[in-house]
């Protein structure tokens, strides 16, 4: 029977749950729950607002707040984490008795230290606090101008991207009204970084771009550089590639006559077209890389080549190393066999004049690897063990490439593919020793010749290209 009444009154409750009571909701530390010191006797929190503290007590609360503040970082750069947050809360609770104003610049100072230190947390206590004080300032239409600059500013402090730009962009177009062409770009700025931070790189670029147009109008020619520079950066992090070329072959023309050299406006000042020139080749190299990625291969590959061509006129035997690279994935992509592998020889070239032993150790086990597939071991192994010199010079890889060497002899004891005619002691040559019976199509080789001074090579084209 009592079993039966226990069960009837939890039915009971199941149909009406507004009967039992719901879950308190945890305080915020935010909130003055008991007197505080630092407040005076006579102060009523709760009427605040109504009977405010004097001029006089306000100062004098402020310094106070301020030791707190110092307080709270010293106890974080000690390490005590919890207590440097207790210290910040509490001058925290207080600061709201200075009005919204101060209240909100402090949210957002110790919500920025809140963020950097890992403390979610934290940060989901003050930004619930920022959303409280807009929502009552804007009841109250209180909300002005220095409220709204200090609410994007913690908004943003807070990583709280949405109400941020709601604040920023109302003060942008405040500014547009007014016509304050300095506030009108410094929001801009801020707005495009904004997007910048989050990977909104298309909301970005259209910000840049219109910062790009007021440098353009204004004639700034170095401000329109930098925020050129700056879209690049967005097209190629937003893979806007096609974007990405004309913004760089644009830049490249800026170059050309030694302009965008430098970020120091000073230098910038004084055009250097030789060290401009100098910064071409990883410029074209990056448009080859963009052309590429939209399977545009003859453009890639004539780009490459440009970049290949100017940093070995330069002497920029890392970026002529480079661009090979480039060229010979593109020829391998192709099944170009023959011109990759000849191409090899101009890159291991190139290392050898940059002193590039990795790059040359690096291209030996590569080249090494292609007649491996092909079969051709007798030339794999003479390649393996150049490769293997080096490693040894280098004191690294030795192991693996001796490994190499073990297979590849392995093969060769065995009977299968050798040839009793080869010297393995012989340099690499791949004219003299790639079989053109092994290339996927039958064609003789066709000999890529060592570059002159400046670099001038006559490349075989890819012969494939993607519409």
């Amino acid at each position: 029977m009592l079993i039966a009444i226990v069960v009837l009154l939890l039915s009971e409750a199941s149909l009406h749950p507004t009967t039992l009571a719901a879950p308190l909701r945890e305080p915020s530390p935010l909130e003055l729950l008991e007197p505080d010191p630092l407040l005076p006797e006579d102060f009523k929190p709760k009427r605040y607002k109504k009977r405010p503290l004097s001029a006089a007590q306000q100062s004098t609360l402020a310094a106070a707040l301020d030791r707190l503040n110092n307080e709270a970082a010293a106890q974080l750069a000690a390490g005590n984490d919890r207590a440097a947050f207790a210290i910040w809360n509490r001058e925290l609770r207080l600061r709201r008795f200075l009005g919204p104003l101060l209240e909100v610049k402090a949210l957002g100072r110790v919500g920025d230290i809140a963020w950097a230190e890992g403390n979610g947390k934290e940060v989901r206590i003050i930004t619930q606090r920022l959303k409280e004080i807009e929502q009552e300032e804007t009841k109250a239409e209180q909300l002005n101008l220095p409220l709204k600059q200090a609410l994007a500013i913690a908004y943003e402090q807070v990583r709280e991207r949405e109400p941020a730009l709601r604040f920023y962009q109302e003060l942008l177009d405040l500014a547009r009204e007014q016509g304050d062409e300095k506030r009108v770009l410094e929001l801009l700025q801020t707005i495009g970084n904004l997007h910048l931070t989050w990977f909104y790189y298309l909301d970005a670029a259209e910000i840049y771009r219109e910062l790009l147009a007021i440098a353009e109008q204004k004639g700034d020619r170095f401000t329109l550089i930098s925020h050129l520079k700056q879209l690049i950066y967005i097209y190629d992090q937003g893979k806007f590639h096609q974007d990405a070329i004309d913004a760089k072959q644009r830049l490249e023309q800026f170059y050309l006559v030694g302009e965008g050299i430098s970020d120091d406006p000073l230098k910038a000042a004084i055009p250097d077209p030789e060290a401009g020139q100098s910064l071409i080749p990883a410029l074209k190299l990056s448009i080859g890389d963009n052309y590429e990625a939209l399977a545009q291969l003859e453009n890639a590959f004539r780009t490459y080549q440009e970049s290949y061509s100017l940093a070995w006129g330069l002497q920029h035997f890392a970026e002529a190393s480079i661009a090979l690279r480039r060229i010979i994935s593109l020829y391998l992509a192709q099944d170009q066999i023959n011109e990759a592998l000849q191409t090899y020889e101009v890159l291991l070239l190139s290392d050898q004049q940059g002193y590039n032993m990795y790059g040359q150790m690096t291209s030996y086990d590569e080249i090494a690897q292609i007649y491996r597939e092909h079969q051709d071991y007798n030339q794999a192994l003479r390649i393996l063990r150049q490769g293997l010199e080096l490693a040894r010079t280098l004191k690294y890889r030795e192991t693996y490439f001796e490994a190499q060497i073990e297979q590849v002899t392995q093969f060769l004891g065995s009977g299968f593919g050798a040839d009793p005619s080869f010297d393995p002691e012989l340099p690499f040559d791949p004219d003299a020793s790639f079989d053109p019976d092994l290339l996927p199509e039958e064609e003789s080789p066709t000999r890529i010749a060592e570059p002159d001074d400046s670099g001038e090579i006559e490349f075989a084209a890819p012969e494939n290209d993607s519409p």
